[in-house]
């Protein structure tokens, strides 16, 4: 094996880097302030970098490390000589390194290939070509004496270096309170202080070198778990995290310098042996969680990025650098994996911003980059496949840690429910808004999650690209694997949090309406400004334009494996995935009520723009239109906007033509939804029935529906409202349409597929919206005014058809199973009222308030086994959210369903439920007075005979009861009905 020596390269920059207050609680001083959990650091003098304090300390630092290694008999593996003497080394036996897939440090995990989200990655060594660098350089030398630090095992420590004979000598195992340094700096001793030459103190530059050694075959020999435990309870992790303590100071007292390489290649060492003491071993992720270690790591990672990002340079960070990234990835990575302590030390401001950052830095990773034609500087980078794909190394584990911390937030908020992200300020930055990780997110990142997209959008890409050149960088077929599979994941972790974000924070949907502030510093290829309007547009644009890129797709061709097709049609469906979470993202915007008004104004051409969304053709662009119609609908929430999209825009025509033929179920769905927020005003209600679309509507709620809830709780909802108050359309929902029937699809009246559906499916939400809809017809048909555009002999032809007892039973039912929704039993009774009123029909409610359903036992059930799993998981998934009328409560707690229908009227008479007023119990008055008048009168309709009569009868007799007692104790504004419906049971006595 061969020994190397080093130079010293020295990286510049523009900005002198800001010193931060090291503490350990929080405050608004600085990034780093939270990453020193242990040293206090007094800023009030300063002292020249040959200070041997910062140097005394390191030493001693790589004094215990290596006794550590002694005790731990590791020896040096690493290719890498102590004294810088190839000979001594070259009798050391060296351990195999593993080759990892695409780079040295570990595998790029991608979302069909990768293992289990909860596995670890390994840190290898530092890459090939960092290592070259490495053994390139000759060792410095101060005065003609070699800073190589010997084996200090064989020396007496006060020969080592200066101020060893201060080192104490340390316990291998690290108590709770216990120190990192022998003891804290006194008030008289000056604090640390680098000069702006700092990175030319080739005395400390060969400190890090030796810390560098020293670590390396500790890292190497931690890639397999037979130390993890005795090294994770040795003094190694506190010793780690005080020589990152010190790096930290060194960088960010280094004015206007970036790391140089020895301090970026001590901070790999220290990354990689954080990351591998975690590998499997949640009890060493504890303790690194009680040493705040991950937090520090990225403290590190945003020391760094400040002062690279100081260049204007577009070019990607060297391979160094993005080494450096890469382990330290690797390490929070595998730190925070499946434990939740150190996920919730990393939900904050400074490690989510610092993570995005690394996430979505241009510099570092852009997903799609490698597939368009190159700029000047990746043409002219020799090493650009290389740093492409550590890059996107680097940011698929930036972007899974952002995830699965946003996972965990979300399950906890879930599950101890707190003040929602929504009812924060926006733009105020308060405690609780700095650790509420979609906030920060909204807030901090915007960019950082649009900006994964840009790339396969013509806006950006054609910027991106040279106009003069065409032909990508020349990547092979593995390479070309392991990008895609990369951005793969990157684009589904994107779109999940843009959908969550979009969903969940108003802040998130109130920003992406904004249009993008001027940015004159921003980079011209890469910045959304320069490209995008809002970040609307920018989501917009993507669902619009982005399409599966050919890399992607290469493995569908003819000569193609079995395999290779498999993982091509995955790909495909990942990025079609990956569309349908911005595009509910941008239903979501569109949703927000304070941005209905500007979406609508026009200002921005929103409206326009769906209108030209919802007209492509169906069969080759349905997300397009199902997207533009929710989006629509969304818009359509006050009646000045309904008004407007249909008698200003005419979409009618448009939308009931496309209804009659939709056969995609997102379509229809979109179609219904949009429809049924435009059918709301009166006038509409009038234009979209006259235009069919009841009868278009009738196939959807079919048993092969019953499937897509959604559609046929949209479909109910849309006849709810086009029979509110508008007999012409109640007379369509019981009509058959002329011409209609065919040999194989018999037709059927709307009324028809109504109570199909209402017998046959289970879900309470649909069940309860499609009785509602009969409620509004037989509301229009009893009491609305003679129309001019329908005779009263079509609407007495009408009520003929709808007075049966399919439809009794099912007003009847929504009677007897609301107890929890008042709203609902109260416009049940006003339906079966009006029913009543002639007297078929009033022995027919009356039949149907004393039927009892079948209710199965109990019992019987417990012993029955159910027919299939996927019944037993039907039964297990939660249900979906009611959707009845708002005004429903939900506060107390309702009665169980009673028996039959009459004995929930008889509850409402008796006024047992606080939340009913008093006009619900004049109403059921009104019901039993209907009941009895009709029947005692003289009526020339058809009758039920003796059975319809006792049924009369005994609805009279079984509420007289609550009748009396709410005579003499109900409220002032009931006495007067329950006096004439208690005469009126009087009289019924008779029959």
């Amino acid at each position: 094996m061969l020994s190397f020596q080093r130079t010293h390269p020295f990286l510049s920059s523009e900005q002198h880097l800001r010193r931060p207050s090291l503490k350990r609680n929080r405050s608004s001083q600085g990034h780093l302030h939270a990453f020193c959990p242990r040293m206090r650091l007094s800023t009030e003098t300063s002292q020249p970098s040959g200070s041997p304090s910062l140097k005394d300390d390191l030493a001693r630092l790589i004094h215990q490390i290596h006794k550590t290694s002694t005790i731990h008999n590791i020896t040096n593996d690493s290719g890498v000589s102590f004294s810088g003497d190839s000979s001594a080394s070259a009798s050391i036996t060296t351990l195999p390194v593993r080759q990892a897939t695409g780079s040295s440090v570990a595998s790029t995990i991608t979302p069909e290939s990768a293992p289990a989200r909860t596995s670890t990655v390994t840190l290898d060594a530092p890459s090939d070509a960092s290592q070259a660098n490495r053994n390139a350089q000759p060792q410095p030398t101060l005065a003609g004496r070699s800073l190589a630090l010997p084996l200090l095992s064989q020396l007496d420590p006060a020969l080592a270096f200066p101020g060893a004979s201060k080192v104490v000598a340390s316990p291998s195992i690290l108590k709770a309170d216990e120190p990192f340094f022998s003891s804290a700096p006194s008030s008289a001793q000056p604090a640390y202080s680098l000069s702006p030459s700092s990175s030319q103190d080739f005395e400390l530059n060969s400190l890090w070198d030796s810390l560098a050694r020293q670590l390396k075959p500790i890292a190497d020999l931690l890639r397999s778990g037979r130390h993890r435990t005795s090294l994770g309870t040795s003094r190694l992790p506190a010793d780690c995290i005080a020589a990152l303590q010190l790096w930290l100071l060194t960088c960010s007292d280094s004015s206007k310098l970036t790391p140089n390489q020895h301090l970026l290649e001590a901070a790999i060492e220290i990354f990689r042996v954080l990351a591998n003491l975690c590998i499997d071993h949640d009890a060493n992720r504890t303790l690194l969680d009680g040493l705040n270690a991950a937090p520090s790591v990225l403290g590190a990672v945003a020391a760094a990025l400040r002062t690279l990002d100081n260049s204007r340079s577009s070019a990607l960070f060297s391979i160094t650098v993005l080494t450096f990234l890469r382990a330290a990835m690797g390490a929070v990575l595998n730190m925070q994996l499946e434990h939740i302590a150190t996920r919730r030390s990393l939900a904050s401001l400074d490690c989510i911003t610092t993570l995005t950052a690394v996430a979505s830095h241009p510099r570092i990773y852009l997903p799609h980059l490698w597939a368009l034609p190159p700029t000047v500087q990746l043409e002219n980078d020799k090493d650009a496949i290389t740093k492409l794909k550590m890059g996107a190394t680097v940011s698929s584990w930036a972007w899974r840690i952002v995830q699965e911390i946003f996972d965990d937030a979300k399950e906890e908020k879930e599950a101890q429910p707190g003040t929602p992200s929504d009812e924060m300020h926006d733009g105020i930055d308060t405690d609780a808004a700095s650790h509420d990780v979609r906030s920060v997110l909204t807030r901090h990142a915007f960019d950082a999650l649009l900006r994964p997209l840009a790339l396969y959008t013509p806006a950006v890409s054609d910027r991106t690209a040279g106009a003069d050149r065409s032909q990508p960088l020349p990547v092979d077929d593995d390479d070309v694997e392991e990008l895609v599979d990369a951005d793969a994941e990157i684009l589904q972790t994107v779109g999940t949090l843009l959908e969550s974000c979009a969903a969940d924070d108003a802040g998130f949907r109130a920003r992406a309406a904004k249009q993008f502030a001027a940015n004159d510093d921003g980079d011209t290829n890469t910045s959304l400004q320069h490209s995008f309007r809002s970040g609307l547009d920018a989501l917009m644009v993507f669902v619009e334009s982005a399409e599966t890129p050919l890399q992607w797709t290469r493995g569908s061709a003819v000569s193609a494996s079995d395999e290779e097709r498999q993982a091509a049609e995955e790909l495909q469906k990942a990025f079609a995935q990956v569309k349908a979470s911005v595009a509910r993202a941008v239903v979501a915007v569109s949703g927000d009520d304070a941005n209905m008004e500007e979406l609508f104004s026009g200002s921005m051409g929103f409206i326009d723009r769906l209108k030209a969304w919802i007209r492509h053709d169906p069969k080759q662009r349905d997300d397009l239109v199902s997207c533009g119609m929710l989006a629509l609908g969304n818009l359509a929430r006050s009646d000045a906007h309904c008004l407007s999209l249909v008698q200003d825009h005419a979409l009618a025509p448009f939308l009931a033509s496309l209804l009659a033929q939709a056969d995609d179920i997102k379509v229809a769905h979109g179609l219904v939804s949009l429809l049924k927020n435009l059918s709301i005003p009166a006038p509409n209600k009038r234009i979209i029935g006259d235009l069919d679309a009841i009868h278009a509507v009738v196939r959807f709620l079919g048993r092969d529906k019953d499937t897509v809830q959604p559609l046929q709780f949209g479909t109910a909802g849309l006849l709810k409202h086009l029979c509110a108050a508008v007999p012409e359309n109640a007379i369509r929902l019981v009509d058959i349409e002329a011409g209609a029937q065919t040999a194989s699809a018999p037709s059927t009246s709307a009324l028809n597929a109504l109570l199909d559906m209402i017998a046959r499916i289970d879900d309470v939400p649909t069940k309860m919206e499609a009785t509602r809809v009969l409620v509004n017809a037989v509301k229009s048909l009893w009491t609305s005014a003679r129309s001019a555009n329908v005779s009263q002999d079509a609407i007495l032809a009408a009520r003929n058809k709808i007075v049966r007892r399919d439809v009794i039973q099912a007003l009847a039912e929504m009677v007897r199973t609301s107890p929890k929704y008042p709203v609902l039993v109260n416009e049940g009774i006003m339906a079966l009222t009006l029913i009543g009123s002639e007297r078929a029909g009033a022995e027919l409610v009356s039949l149907s308030l004393l039927n009892q359903p079948h209710a199965a036992n109990a019992d019987d059930d417990a012993d029955d086994e159910m027919a299939s799993d996927t019944e037993a998981a039907a039964l297990r998934a939660p249900r979906r959210r009611s959707t009845v009328d708002s005004s429903a409560s939900t506060s107390s707690h309702p009665l169980p369903p009673p028996a039959c229908a009459l004995d929930m009227v008889n509850l409402v008479l008796a006024r047992r439920d606080a939340r009913m007023p008093p006009q619900f119990a004049c109403n059921a008055c009104a019901l039993v007075l209907s009941l009895c008048h009709a029947a005692s009168a003289q009526s020339t309709t058809a009758s039920t005979g003796a059975i319809g009569q006792q049924a009369v009868a005994r609805v009279a007799a079984t509420t007289r009861p609550a009748l009396e007692r709410l005579k003499e104790h109900g409220p002032t504004e009931a006495l007067s009905a329950a006096a004439d419906a208690l005469d009126a049971v009087s009289k019924a006595a008779t029959f």
